[in-house]
């Protein structure tokens, strides 16, 4: 390979270490369209691209390539598996592998990667704990070795010693999202919901490409904004319940009422001092969410229609009954269930 090639490779693989997958590839494509030589480490950066940029397909290719030039390759059977794990075809990852962990024993990439193969399998959890202990052995000061103990400690259900191995790696590398993502997934998991907005949050900063760590944010805003419209139906409930015993009696001032705004103040204070996101930046970064935004429409609606009965007469009972009904229909997640999803591999050692 002549210098410029190789200039076009350093160039590419120091774009790949800031995460940016779609630069680098322009690039290597570049360099291979003005006829430079192929090469192993070439390819394989090529599959780095791809696997940021989420297409196994285009890795398994690239990395095929690799090992055409070069089957004895670690790096290449390495970047296989984890390109195989991505299209679900774990027994062949595992293979992929285990010739890496035998070609580079010393290498705990390829201990990490086994590891991480094993996490994915369902009903070897287990598995993953001895190659991921086995990484941490050869590289204690890596971040990823880490990163992945804290994967394989999780899928084993081992919550506390994961959110250990997980803080680990961000003190050794405190810019890496997939760590943070995965606190995220653990802290919504234990029912802290602002915990895991945070650790979301920080992880799509880190990582603004990363649609995973952007859909588990998206998540928990959702489970947000849902609990605060539960709170205005309950609001709106305790007025309607108010303003039905005001219109029974003949009392100068509307007891009732009254009492049942004090209660929905009662609940609105008991949520935003539970949840703390009104307290935050995180109502903002809500509504700069143009997806997000319209989960807003059920709980504005209940305030709405809580002021209505507050202020009009109470023949409009009635319609405030069929509007409570009206809202639960759009409740954003009354009828559907979703779950965080945890980062299977990430960083800057793929």
């Amino acid at each position: 390979m002549n210098d410029s090639g190789a200039a076009d490779l350093a160039r590419a693989e120091a774009l790949i270490d800031l995460r940016r997958f779609a630069d680098a590839k322009v690039i290597l494509a570049a360099a291979g369209s003005r006829g430079a030589a192929p090469t192993s480490r070439g390819w394989c950066l090529m599959a780095q691209c791809e696997l940021g940029l989420g297409s196994g397909a285009g890795s398994l290719w690239a990395t095929e390539q690799a090992l055409r030039l070069d089957p004895e390759s670690e790096w290449a059977h390495r970047l296989r598996a984890n390109a195989l794990m991505l299209q679900q075809r774990y027994r062949e990852a595992q293979l992929a592998a285990e010739e890496s962990v035998r070609l580079a024993p010393w290498n705990y990439q390829g201990h990490a990667s086994l590891a991480s193969v094993h996490a994915g399998i369902p009903g070897r959890t287990l598995a993953g704990l001895a190659p991921a202990e086995r990484a941490v052995e050869l590289a204690p000061h890596a971040a990823e070795a880490h990163f992945i103990h804290g994967l394989a400690l999780a899928r084993a259900g081992r919550r506390r010693k994961a959110r250990q191995a997980y803080r680990r790696a961000l003190e050794l590398e405190p810019d890496h999202a997939s760590a943070r993502n995965n606190l995220g997934v653990l802290a919504l998991s234990a029912g802290r919901t602002t915990l895991a907005s945070d650790h979301f949050t920080a992880s799509v900063q880190l990582d603004p490409r990363s649609r995973l760590a952007t859909s588990n944010l998206m998540l928990v805003y959702r489970v947000l904004l849902a609990r605060l419209s539960l709170v205005m139906r309950l609001t709106f409930f305790a007025v309607l319940v108010g303003s039905a015993d005001d219109s029974n009696s003949n009392a100068t001032w509307p007891v009732g009422r009254l009492v049942g705004v004090g209660t929905g103040l009662v609940l609105v204070a008991a949520f935003v001092a539970w949840s703390g996101f009104l307290n935050s930046e995180q109502l903002r970064s809500m509504w700069r969410v143009p997806s997000i935004r319209w989960l807003f429409v059920p709980p504005a609606i209940m305030i709405v229609a809580i002021v209505i009965l507050v202020l009009l007469p109470v023949s409009l009972l009635g319609w405030g009954v069929v509007l409570l009904l009206l809202i639960y229909s759009v409740d954003p997640y009354a009828r559907r269930r979703s779950k965080a999803l945890t980062q299977q591999s990430g960083g800057k050692g793929r």
